[in-house]
Formats: C-alpha cells, structure tokens, sequence
C-alpha cells in the first residue's frame, strides 16, 4: 500500500492522472486501429500496387531494350548479307559483261574475217576476170595482127610498128 500512496505522489507531483492515461491510451489504440484498417491498409495497397507497377515498367523498360538491342543485332546482319549479296550481284554482273564483251569481239572478229576473206575473193574474182578480159583483148589484137600479117605480106618494119603499136593498145 505505501507503495502504491507513493506512486500515486508521484504520478500527481508529475501531474499524471492515470484514469486519463488509460482513457488517453484507449483512445490511442482505437485510433491506431481505425488509423490502420482505413488509412494505412489502403496507403499501402496503393503503394505496393505502385512498387508493382514500377517494378513491371522497368521489367518492361530492360525487355525493350534486349528486344531493341536484337533487333539492332539483326539490322546489322541483315544489312551485312544484303551487301555480301550485291556485291555478289555486282560479281555475277561484271563477269556476265565480261562474257558479254568477249562474245561480242568475237562476233566481230569473225564478221571481220567474213568481210575481208569475201572482200579478198572478190578481188581475186575481179583480177582473174581483169586478167581474161585482157588475155581476150590480147588475142584478139593478136588475131587481128596476124590477119593482117597473113593478109599481106608486109615487111619486118612494118611488123614492128604493128607489134608496138599492139602493145601500146593493151597497155592502155
């Protein structure tokens, strides 16, 4: 009992009712209770749906960047076999124009030797038919000399100036 006469001195010195105390801390706990059922169950909700949603962006965010950073990936490959392909178009190109150009010289070699191999029997036709005209003409100055010959006799200087004069004709 002196005790408890002590605490009670105590409690008033310091100004402590303790009936106030225990309304004072009931009123506490139902206010911590409301406090917790109505403010922070739904704070709290709400910041944890946040954290999720935060969470799930930056998820999100570096799943981005690994798609961004393959399909970068595969750009370059893409573009790296798109020239290994035209350089093999341009390969495949120059060798067929290559091709092409022999093709065409040949062509044009032969068409060459055509025309002057033609042109060759041409003038060989020619020379020969030049040559026959003139072994004609000859013959017939010559038929012609020695019908005069035959036709009279006419003397050596006479057959001189015939025979010059016969060649005179054909050099002409």
């Amino acid at each position: 009992m002196i005790r408890e006469i002590r605490e009670k001195i105590i409690m008033e010195g310091l100004g402590i009712d303790l009936k106030f105390l225990l309304a004072q801390l009931v009123n506490f706990v139902i206010l911590f209770v409301i406090l917790t059922k109505l403010l922070y169950g739904p704070i709290r909700r709400v910041i944890e749906k946040r954290s999720k949603e935060i969470e799930e962006s930056v998820k999100n965010a570096e799943k981005i960047k690994e798609e961004l950073a393959s399909v970068e990936k595969t750009k370059a490959l893409e573009i790296e076999k798109a020239k290994k392909e035209a350089e093999t178009v341009i390969s495949e190109t120059k060798e067929s124009a290559k091709e092409l150009s022999a093709k065409i010289n040949r062509e044009a070699e032969e068409k060459a030797e055509q025309i002057i191999s033609k042109a060759k029997n041409e003038i060989e036709a020619e020379k020969e038919k030049s040559v026959k005209s003139m072994k004609d003409e000859i013959a017939a100055i010559v038929e012609e000399s020695v019908e005069k010959i035959l036709a009279g006799k006419i003397s050596d200087k006479e057959q001189k100036e015939l025979v010059e004069e016969s060649i005179k004709e054909i050099e002409l």
